[in-house]
């Protein structure tokens, strides 16, 4: 592959990563099921402007993460929601279940495809 069809292989996949991608986190407590999935809509738009927010001296982070969620759930699940992240613990939880899900592997290198 040379290196015109490297550069146009590296934009059709991060051309493919954009956009909104829906996670779905199941929510399980004590052993019981409780949802079997509250929906999240995260796009770049959403995901920058939590990081700003983080960043910002005036809000604190827990507020920045609660704003993010609440901004990207689905209509059908804010109640849920608004509910679970009131526990201690779940707004980490969520957290930890949607970013990874959303960003990358950045760790692989696109020289190391096959096509």
């Amino acid at each position: 592959m040379n290196t015109e069809e490297k550069a146009a292989t590296a934009m059709d996949i991060l051309k493919s990563m954009q956009g909104t991608k829906e996670v779905k986190v199941p929510l399980i407590l004590g052993g019981k099921k409780l949802h079997d999935g509250i929906a999240f809509n995260v796009g770049v738009l959403e995901y920058n402007h939590f990081l700003n927010e983080s960043q910002n001296q005036k809000v604190s982070m827990t507020n920045a993460a609660s704003n993010f969620l609440k901004r990207c759930v689905s209509d059908d699940d804010k109640d849920i929601l608004n509910e679970a992240i009131k526990v201690p613990g779940l707004l980490d939880f969520f957290m930890g279940a949607i970013i990874p899900k959303v960003q990358p592997d950045v760790a692989e290198s696109l020289d190391s495809l096959t096509p």
